[in-house]
């Protein structure tokens, strides 16, 4: 998958999540680009989305133009 560039936590009814960010330039074509600024100015840090079948999603849920979409949770 894409090179990660970090990571965010969010607390979950579990507990805490780890979810991936990579460069908005390496989001797959059909994922859709959610933009998270982690400082004032970034314009180039995105949500790391894979399908919400895929072994590393996580809870968290994203409607995008191709569907509905988990953000990739990191161990």
């Amino acid at each position: 998958g894409p090179t990660s560039v970090g990571h965010i936590r969010i607390q979950g009814p579990s507990g805490m999540i780890k979810l991936n960010l990579i460069s908005a330039s390496d989001v797959p074509a059909n994922m859709g680009v959610v933009k998270v600024a982690r400082t004032a100015g970034d314009t180039n840090t995105a949500a790391d989305l894979v399908l919400t079948t895929d072994p590393d999603a996580s809870p968290v849920r994203i409607m995008t133009p191709y569907g509905i979409r988990s953000w990739r949770k990191l161990p």
